[in-house]
């Protein structure tokens, strides 16, 4: 990176020295009329937004005339955490390691941050609204943080003809949080899931992974209870 102080001019973190490599913040690409610019970020160029970004340098994206070609979405400030670089470099930076890629995420964080979403689109170079539609279309991501004991319970005909919606009560009464919801101390989580085609076990209950079959209130109760 250059030495002297950095500016942006038209969405590109350029330096003052003209030889400086040209950094383009909010597509993490070289501007198209850059010598030698590539589809793909280099290893170098990752190299260079990471450096300049944990640097805090700010970016000051104008508001976009024409929304479909621009995108200012990430912050005047970025952090990334080591721990979440090192997630991204698992991958190869191709749109086809995204549904991967969001789920080490939130592996890692237990649920998928504004800030780790601005870093995947960055990464893979692609739109951030492209990565946001992908996180809030499927359930199995979260946009807030999770408990550390995730509870789900099936809400499947199976399950719903055997009681399964007192089980749901009894669970939520005794977290004092609706489906949905986590509790204040992060402890606990409760999700209603359509089916998890274990029918024969009706009604299921999992948590932390593990299934649990032919659950009563008070058995729901007693898992509850080991837990705390």
């Amino acid at each position: 990176l250059p030495s002297p102080p950095l500016h942006v001019t038209q969405c590109a973190i350029t330096s003052d020295d003209t030889t400086a490599p040209q950094l383009h913040r909010c597509f993490l690409q070289p501007p198209p009329s850059l010598p030698g610019h590539v589809s793909r970020p280099s290893p170098q160029f990752r190299e260079s937004f990471h450096a300049l970004t944990t640097a805090k340098t700010p970016c000051y994206c104008a508001p976009s005339k024409n929304a479909s070609t621009v995108e200012h979405l990430l912050p005047s400030t970025v952090e990334q955490p080591l721990a979440l670089d090192a997630v991204l470099a698992r991958h190869h930076p191709e749109e086809g390691q995204l549904i991967p890629l969001l789920q080490d995420i939130q592996d890692l964080e237990g649920f998928i941050s504004a800030e780790a979403m601005r870093a995947t689109a960055a990464y893979l170079n692609i739109p951030q609204s492209s990565v946001y539609g992908v996180v809030t279309f499927y359930s199995q991501f979260h946009l807030t943080r999770q408990g550390r004991h995730i509870v789900k319970v099936c809400q499947g005909t199976a399950c719903h003809v055997r009681g399964a919606s007192e089980i749901i009560r009894t669970v939520s009464a005794r977290l004092g949080i609706k489906p949905g919801e986590t509790t204040a101390d992060f402890e606990f989580s409760v999700e209603r899931v359509a089916c998890f085609g274990s029918c024969a076990l009706a009604p299921v209950m999992v948590v932390d992974g593990k299934v649990y079959g032919n659950v009563t209130p008070e058995m729901a109760t007693e898992i509850l209870e080991t837990l705390t």
